[in-house]
C-alpha cells in the first residue's frame, strides 16, 4: 500500500523544500505501478526521464517518493509487533510506542523489498535481512518472492552503472527521513485512513491465527489482539507522542 499523494506532497515539501506532481504521476502512472521500486530496468528509465526533466532535486524526490511506499508496509508490520507486546503485557504502553517508531526508523534502510538498498548494502546483508523478516513456514512464499526480485536486481545492477551515481543522494533521503520519522508518522496516519484498516485487518488475522493454532493443540490460550481498548490507548499514546516531538 502507498500512502497518498497528499502525504508525498507534505513530506516532500517539508523535507526537500520542493515538490512536483508530476513525478509522482511519471512513478505511478507512466510505468507500471511503482515497478521502478523493484524493477532495475524501470529504476534506469525512471531516473533517466526524471533528471532530464527535474534535475538534482527530482532524483530527491523519485527516491523519497519509494521511500514513502515501502514505509507504509513497514509501519503495518512494526504496529502489529509492538502494539501486540503492549496487549500481551511484555512491554508498557510508553515502551511499546517508543520501540515501534524507533523500529521503523531503523527499518527504512534495511528493507529488502526496496532495490535502492542495495545501492548502500551489500546483497549478502540484504539477502540476510529477508531472512529474519520472513522467517517460519507462513512466510516462506514471500521469503522466495522477495530473494528472488533481490538477485535478479542485483545481478541486472551491474547492467546500469550509472544508477551507482544515486548512491549519495539516496543516504541523504534515508538521513532525513529518520530525522523527521515522527513528522512522517503522523503525516500518514492522520491522511490515510487506509494504514489503519489495514492494522486492524491484520491484528484480527494474528488473532484468527493463533486462535486455531491454539485449538489445533487443545490450547486455550490464545490471545485476542484486536483489543479496540488497548488500540484506542495505543493510538491516543501514538498521537499525543507525535504531536509533541515534530522537532
Amino acid at each position: 500500500m502507498s500512502p497518498s499523494w497528499k502525504v508525498h506532497k507534505e513530506v516532500c515539501e517539508k523535507l526537500l523544500d520542493f515538490y512536483n506532481q508530476e513525478i509522482d504521476e511519471i512513478i505511478d502512472f507512466r510505468h507500471s505501478h511503482d515497478s521502478s521500486r523493484y524493477d532495475v530496468k524501470e529504476l534506469a528509465d525512471v531516473v533517466s526521464e526524471v533528471r532530464t526533466k527535474y534535475g538534482t532535486q527530482g532524483l530527491k524526490q523519485l527516491i523519497l517518493h519509494h521511500y514513502l511506499d515501502r514505509l507504509s508496509d513497514i509501519i503495518i508490520r512494526e504496529f502489529v509487533v509492538y502494539f501486540s507486546f503492549y496487549v500481551s503485557g511484555y512491554y508498557t504502553l510508553e515502551k511499546s510506542v517508543l520501540e515501534f517508531i524507533k523500529a521503523v526508523s531503523e527499518m527504512i534502510d534495511k528493507d529488502p523489498a526496496n532495490i535502492l538498498n542495495l545501492l548502500i548494502h551489500p546483497y549478502d546483508y540484504l539477502r540476510y535481512v529477508t531472512g529474519i523478516l520472513y522467517s517460519g513456514k507462513r512466510k516462506r512464499k514471500k521469503k522466495k518472492e522477495i530473494e528472488q526480485r533481490l538477485t535478479e536486481a542485483y545481478d541486472n545492477l551491474l547492467q546500469y552503472p550509472e544508477l551507482k551515481s544515486l548512491s549519495s543522494s539516496v543516504y541523504e533521503i534515508i538521513n532525513l527521513i529518520k530525522n523527521n520519522i515522527k513528522f512522517i508518522l503522523f503525516s500518514i496516519f492522520y491522511n490515510d485512513e487506509r494504514i489503519g484498516n489495514r492494522i486492524a485487518n491484520s491484528l484480527i488475522m494474528k488473532t484468527l491465527g493463533e486462535t486455531w493454532r491454539n485449538q489445533s493443540c487443545q490450547n486455550n490460550r490464545a490471545k485476542n489482539y484486536f483489543n479496540k481498548k488497548a488500540l484506542k490507548k495505543f493510538y491516543e499514546y501514538l498521537f499525543d507522542y507525535l504531536l509533541k516531538n515534530f522537532y
